[in-house]
């Protein structure tokens, strides 16, 4: 199932609201499972957006360690946890959205948007 994928944090700190809303969404395959990480020497939950034709690829949003679903409703869920920028691990978040067609990205009356995709490499 794709989803639209949007960062709600940059470095731990939260996005405003006008660039929250007016962000382009990632579009891609979100997985969610535990793997080791080397630097905990432990197994950790991880969340990923993967391209969708070719999952082994790298991801683009980099991974969520640890994540929660903390808010859902039927249009969207937010996940929350931390990513890792460098040495660094800071908070984030992704609102997550289905994608059924162009107009759960746009909405009604409000024209095509340009929408970042993932499903070819850039």
């Amino acid at each position: 199932m794709r989803f639209a994928v949007v960062p709600m944090r940059s470095r731990g700190r939260p996005l405003p609201r006008a660039e929250l809303a007016n962000a382009a969404p990632w579009i891609g395959d979100v997985r969610i499972e535990e793997i080791r990480d080397e630097q905990l020497m432990r197994y950790v939950r991880t969340a990923r957006v993967l391209l969708l034709d070719r999952p082994r690829v790298a991801t683009v949003l980099g991974e969520l360690f640890e994540p929660q679903i903390v808010a859902m409703s039927p249009q969207a869920f937010t996940l929350s946890g931390y990513e890792r920028v460098g040495e660094q691990c800071y908070a984030q978040s992704w609102l997550i959205r289905p994608v059924r067609d162009a107009w759960t990205l746009v909405g009604a009356g409000r024209g095509m948007q340009p929408v970042r995709r993932i499903d070819r490499l850039e």
